[in-house]
């Protein structure tokens, strides 16, 4: 699968640089641009009759053509179909002009009858709306050749002459030593003859025999009054004169028996069947005449019977031999013929084939070459007596101006004819053909292929490959042979009914083995790890004589010794002698293995040197797909894809091993898995028509042809096939055996478990794996599948306008239901019995069987369903691989796939992996050898997990035929992660689901022109009904514990209950997806806002200055980004630039969408801007150039900031005092945004007045003297402005400091007094009074200072004596 497809690449569209203060906002979605609409895909994978380039398509006037869409929604279209490029539109182009349809699949061909072998281009062109795509590429086709092919004949080896051996006696000995001893007489050739068996096993008979071709006639059963005993020598004559034999056995006669006149000549032989071995001595033939014509006592090693040995003296025949002495047989025909084309371009050449008869090997006749490159083979098994035959496209091989080859090797035992025609176009338009016929020349192949016996079973016969290298003529498929030794090639009869095979041609292709084992020099084992049809492709250097010994096996019999003589009755040893030198060998016929031996080849070969010739039906190894977390399911799925791949081959059949014979069932199971792997349903549709013609034994097997039809009108919408056929399917409904009265199919004979007689009801097969099944009149399988058959029936005819039929067929089904849930089903144990007694009484058994078949086939509702499949459960797979397939249907539509997956993943008895376990390389006919003896390794029909795995574990159904709609419902129970991938003729469907944690997402690829209803598990009824869709919220509908999407359209898509885009990178979900997962854009732009300046200017986040915003975007992918910005929510404008702010505080909003039509969440940056200073107001008393007195001044002011944008972030007034002085006041306002206002106010603090001291201290610089020690009393006044201080806080104190006594003016202080040193305030006198005691140490000067409150001061100076 294709891994997960993304891009890498991140657009950025910038508008301007950086982010600022981005806030996410809810996104909102704006209406889309409209854009010109995309021209869409052009179709691709274009098919005729179902088809790629087919080259004989038979009908002539309506051919079905198809294409795949290459985009969502075909609304129209238009087809051009002409003989050449260079003429569409034409005069012979046919055009169908523009057809407005959605048919992309079976469309019919609506032009002029086209014409026969001949060859036609076509391309086809699509509309969305109006919009047309692009033309396709051009496509071929060709026509069938009709049924006469020019002057080509059929051709084949000449006979030779037996003629002279007609009247004779032929005599001799014969012991017995298993079964019987046969002899042939009269044989014209090793496929007719007389053929006399004397029997012994107890059976003591002469049963004389006619054999003409693969037909084989008893004429009677002759006592012969005698034992036969084995190892015992007995003596026979037989007397054969005109049309009467007479035999005699030791010397008595025995019998005398009159034949035609068809036996009158002829040589005399050997025949054995599988279980028998005889041998002879002293055979004597002696012409009426008395000539000898034949004699050998053995007595010596002899070649004349190449089916026996000489050993002891007698001649030995193994078993399954046959050969006649003296005639070559014409079994195998070397074929060529050469023509010379014209030196001209070649436009197109098919070659035509066909031979007779496929009926004795049922398998194909021929082989053919052209210039020594493989064709095909052919031709396929006929329907009802017509010749079938196949076109080959051959251009590439045929060589203009050169003499080329057709070649051709052929075997058949009867009717032995191959017809070959060429037909070559040039350019220039003209024609030239070639064909077999008198020109051609023959070789007898009996010397390169000398009869060794069979590989075949009772079924059919097919010869052994004992190839002499020597006399193989290499390069008889080249120009220029020298063929001057063959001998001219033997004209025909005519064919009469000529009709081309409407499928694929078998191909062949080269496989590699995986293992080469060198057991010891030169003898290898050789594992191709798969199963193939085919045989060994191997080029070796040879020394003449040697003989290479080679084995073909399905399965082992101990390590590294192949199985040759299979379990089914097959021999598949060969043994090839080489020539001297390089040569190459190679098996022409069909075995059907995964082992093989090779001994006595030269030493030291690997794996390059044993490739398989492999035989296949062609298949896209990419076209469906499946992995999963669990080994052992991919295991069982793979075993079960390549099953289908490998062992198509031509035709559907049982097993290309043992049976090579077709069966209802059986094909119908191995369609079924063929839809699920391939968009071919040719092969199953010519499959089915050969059913048709003819039945198998069992009751149910030819309902199952009307499940087939109708399962493949479902899968590819074709209708004609239904049209055609319809009259033919209605007989095969079970009409005679439904019982109105009971509303159940009562079968009164064939209901008792016998096998192999006509209408006979099987129910499972071996017999041992029927889990005891009951049979009765009313069987509940018979019923089931009656049940299936007419709704089927009813749908089919409802689909061709036959309503009345439909109704009529419903009615009947719903009648088998009714009557199966009242008296089939038992509720307490949850499952169906196995029927009802002929008086209509149950039956108390429950076989696995019962259940299984009821609800894989509608019976059960859903309820039932889930108890039956609860019930299957506790069984286990108690059935046979052909009941398998149903037990998964029955489980899946219970919905249990844990127990699907369980069974599906099993390694018990009976369990795929129990084949792959013991070497299977195809799926088996029966779970184990021990359950069938002769089981084959190689049955397609047991290989239904190929479809059961899609359809039942991913729930990929169509709801409309053809896949027009269809469903995905996964069930992933048990299994983590899972994908698969499917061809259709629509295109491939994918389906994932990966369980993360407690949910489980789904992938799916939907073709173009498709759509589907997609379940997603894990949903609970009553939660958010929505799924995301690649990321986006979808609606959806609760559905039985499912979302349901509807509608889901062409493309790939990742569906998850959970949001985000994690789900769509999850490779397990979108490896289904061909074209890669291209995830969708959920990813909204990112938007980057900023301001210039970058920052803000002011405080609090505030612009004092001029401010510009600007925006840009970024998006994970390419395209264009619109931004938008607005203001406010909802009123967006186109954004071209920068934006100026205005002042004030103002949100701008700004969001992108890209081209996807995702919207960024809104981006926001609140944008503050301020540039308008505050106002400022005073409050307070003190005036500006006021005086204010010490102790006066007024309270310091204070102010208030105004403003209107950002707001006042406070105001302060700095400076005052009340000190004296002068003071200025600054008053500053401020806003948030950190603009200011000052304003200032000046005044002045006037100082007191001091006035003393009074006497008797002098003022005036006079000093003062006294006495030390003595009180001085001082007297004075303090003013603050005119008033008068009486309080002695004013007084801050006195001090006293040295000074010197410059002054010479001196005064005694007159008085002094004693008492206390206080200050107080002398209200009387109306002064301050301190008595000053003077220091009594003290001498000199002193200076005298009083100080008052506001640091006046008041001096007096003093002289200490």
């Amino acid at each position: 699968m294709r891994k997960l497809v993304t891009s890498s690449l991140a657009l950025v569209l910038t508008a301007t640089a950086g982010l600022l203060g981005a806030v996410a906002l809810p996104a909102v979605v704006p209406t889309p641009a409209t854009a010109a609409p995309a021209s869409p895909g052009a179709p691709s994978e274009l098919t005729v009759a179902q088809l790629p380039s087919p080259r004989d398509v038979g009908n002539l006037t309506s051919p079905l053509l198809g294409w795949q869409v290459g985009h969502a929604r075909q609304e129209a279209y238009q087809v051009q179909v002409a003989e050449s490029e260079d003429r569409f539109g034409g005069g012979d182009t046919w055009d169908s002009g523009r057809v407005v349809s959605s048919l992309s699949t079976n469309v019919s061909y609506a032009g002029p009858a086209l014409a026969p072998a001949e060859s036609y281009v076509w391309r086809v062109r699509t509309w969305s709306g109006e919009t047309a795509s692009e033309w396709s590429a051009v496509s071929r086709f060709g026509t069938a050749a009709g049924g006469t092919w020019g002057d080509s004949r059929p051709i084949w080896v000449g006979e030779e002459s037996t003629s002279s051996w007609t009247d004779y006696t032929f005599e001799g000995n014969f012991r017995i030593t298993a079964q019987n001893a046969t002899i042939v007489f009269r044989a014209r050739d090793a496929s007719n003859y007389l053929m006399w068996q004397f029997r012994g096993n107890g059976l003591n008979t002469l049963a004389p025999h006619t054999r003409v071709g693969s037909t084989f006639t008893q004429l009677k059963s002759v006592p012969l009054g005698k034992t036969l005993a084995n190892n015992t020598t007995y003596a026979f004559r037989i007397v054969a004169s005109g049309t009467t034999i007479t035999t005699y056995l030791d010397g008595v006669q025995v019998d005398v028996t009159t034949v035609t006149s068809a036996f009158s000549t002829g040589r005399i032989g050997f025949r054995t069947g599988g279980t028998e071995t005889n041998s002879w001595d002293d055979l004597k033939v002696t012409a009426a005449s008395g000539t000898v014509l034949y004699q050998n006592a053995f007595d010596a090693p002899s070649t004349d019977f190449s089916c026996g040995t000489v050993s002891g003296g007698r001649l030995a025949v193994g078993t399954g031999q046959n050969c006649v002495y003296g005639v070559a047989s014409t079994d195998w025909a070397f074929l060529r013929g050469e023509v010379e084309l014209a030196d001209k371009d070649v436009a197109w050449a098919t070659l035509y084939a066909t031979g007779a008869s496929t009926a004795p090997t049922r398998q194909f006749v021929y082989k053919a070459w052209l210039n020594g490159t493989f064709v095909g083979l052919g031709p396929t098994q006929p329907i009802a007596g017509e010749t079938r035959y196949d076109g080959y496209d051959v251009t590439s091989l045929v060589r203009s101006g050169e003499s080329n080859a057709l070649g051709a090797i052929a075997y058949t035992t009867s009717d032995k004819r191959f017809q070959a025609h060429l037909v070559v176009e040039y350019v220039d338009g003209s024609r030239q053909t070639f064909g077999t016929g008198a020109g051609w020349t023959a070789y007898n192949g009996s010397t390169v292929y000398p009869a060794a016996g069979s590989i075949g079973t009772s079924y059919f016969t097919a010869p052994k490959e004992n190839i002499q290298s020597a006399a193989f003529p290499t390069g008889f498929d080249q120009p220029d042979y020298h063929d001057a030794t063959w001998q001219p090639a033997a004209v025909k009869a005519t064919f009469t009914n000529l009709q081309p095979t409407p499928t694929a041609k078998v191909e062949h292709q080269l496989k590699n083995p995986e293992v080469v084992v060198e057991k010891s020099p030169g003898n290898y084992f050789i594992d191709y790890g798969r199963t193939w049809i085919g045989g060994l492709n191997l080029d070796v250097d040879g020394t003449a004589g040697q003989v290479l010994d080679v084995r073909f096996g399905e399965a082992l019999l101990s390590a590294q010794t192949v199985r040759f003589n299979m379990s089914t009755g097959n021999s598949y040893q060969d043994r090839w002698t080489l020539k001297a030198g390089a040569q190459h060998l190679e098996t022409w016929g069909m075995r059907v293995f995964r082992y093989a031996e090779v001994l006595g080849a030269p030493t030291g070969l690997g794996k390059d040197d044993f490739p398989a010739l492999a035989q296949v039906y062609p298949y896209d190894p990419e076209g469906a797909q499946f992995d999963s977390s669990d080994d052992n399911l991919n295991q069982v799925w793979e075993l079960s894809r390549h099953t289908v791949d490998a062992t198509n081959h031509n035709l559907y059949v049982d097993s290309w091993s043992r049976e090579r014979g077709a069966y209802e069932a059986d094909s119908y199971l191995q369609m079924m898995a063929n839809f699920f792997v391939s968009d071919d349903p040719t092969l199953g549709n010519y499959s089915l028509d050969y059913l048709l013609t003819g039945r198998t034994w069992p009751t149910e097997w030819p309902m199952y042809t009307i499940l087939a039809f109708h399962d493949s009108y479902q899968q590819t919408g074709d209708i004609e096939a239904l049209a055609h056929n319809y009259d033919r399917l209605v007989p095969k409904l079970p009409d005679e055996w439904f019982e109105a009265s009971s509303g159940l199919v009562r079968k009164n004979s064939g209901s008792n478990g016998a096998g192999s007689c006509n209408d006979c009801d099987i129910v499972d097969w071996p017999t041992g794996e029927r889990d005891g099944y009951v049979f009765r009149p009313y069987n509940t399988v018979i019923n089931a599948i009656s049940h299936q058959s007419y709704r089927d029936m009813a749908e089919i005819a409802r689909a061709l306008g036959k309503t009345a039929d439909a109704t009529a067929f419903d009615a009947k089904a719903d009648a088998i239901k009714a009557a199966a849930t009242a008296r089939l089903f038992d509720p307490a144990t949850g499952a169906y019995r196995d029927g009802l007694n002929a008086d209509g009484t149950p039956i108390n058994h429950y076989a696995i069987q019962a259940s299984v078949f009821a609800t894989a086939f509608g019976l059960a509702d859903d309820d039932q369903a889930t108890q039956t499949a609860e019930y299957i459960r506790t069984r286990g797979m108690a059935c046979s691989v052909y009941c398998a397939a149903f037990v998964l249907e029955s489980l899946y539509n219970g919905d249990r796939a844990d127990v699907a997956h369980a069974m599906l993943t099993s390694t018990g008895l009976r369990s795929w992996m129990n084949m792959i376990n013991k070497g299977a390389g195809a799926t088996m006919e029966a779970w184990d050898l021990s359950l069938k003896s002769n089981t084959t390794y190689s049955h397609p029909w047991a290989a239904s997990p190929a479809y059961n795995v899609p359809q039942g574990m991913f729930g990929i159904r169509p709801t409309t035929p053809g896949y027009a709609t269809f469903d995905v419902r996964p069930q992933p129970d048990a299994v983590e992660w899972a994908g698969v991938r499917l061809p259709t003729l629509k295109g491939s469907i994918g389906a994932a689901h990966h369980t993360v944690g407690d949910r489980t997402d789904v992938g799916v690829n939907i073709p173009g022109n498709t759509t589907a209803r997609v379940f997603v598990p894990g949903a609970t009824e009553g939660g958010e009904p929505v799924v995301y869709v690649d990321g986006r919220a979808t609606a959806a509908t609760y559905e039985r514990g499912y979302l349901r999407v509807d509608d889901v359209t062409a493309g790939c898509h990742v569906l998850s209950l959970a949001p985000g885009e994690a789900p769509g990178l999850d490779a397990h979900l979108t490896d289904v997806c061909p074209a890669g997962y291209t995830a969708p854009d959920l990813t909204a732009p990112v938007v980057t806002v900023q301001t210039d300046p970058a920052a803000p200017t002011g405080d609090n986040g505030w612009f004092t200055g001029a401010v510009s915003v600007s925006a840009s975007a970024s998006d994970d992918r390419t395209g264009d980004v619109a931004i938008e910005y607005g203001v406010e929510e909802g009123q967006w404008t186109p954004y071209a630039g920068p934006v100026e702010a205005p002042e004030g505080e103002t949100t701008f909003l700004f969001r992108a969408t890209d081209e996807a039509g995702n919207v960024s969440g809104t981006s926001s940056v609140l944008v503050r801007r301020d540039v308008t200073a505050p106002g400022l107001t005073w409050s307070g008393s003190v005036d500006d150039g006021g005086t204010y007195d010490f102790g006066s001044v007024p309270d310091a002011p204070t102010c208030q900031a105004s403003d209107a944008l950002s707001g006042e972030a406070g105001c302060e007034v700095t400076g005052w005092s009340d000190e004296v002085g002068s003071h200025t006041l600054v008053a500053t306002a401020r806003d948030l945004a950190g603009n200011t206002t000052t304003e200032r106010r000046t005044y002045v603090v006037a100082p007191w007045r001091l006035t003393g001291f009074y006497k008797p201290v002098d003022m005036g610089g006079v000093v003062n003297v006294v006495k030390a020690g003595s009180t001085v009393p001082l007297k004075f006044e303090v003013f603050a402005g005119d008033t008068e201080l009486a309080s002695t806080d004013a007084i801050l104190g006195l001090r006293t400091v040295q000074t010197s006594c410059t002054s010479s003016s001196q005064d005694e202080v007159e008085t002094t007094v004693t008492g206390a040193t206080e200050l107080w305030y002398d209200a009387v006198e109306g002064v301050f009074r301190y008595n000053w005691k003077t220091p009594k140490a003290g001498t000199g000067c002193l200076r005298l200072v009083v100080i008052t409150a506001d640091s006046s001061e008041l001096t007096a100076l003093f002289r200490l004596r």
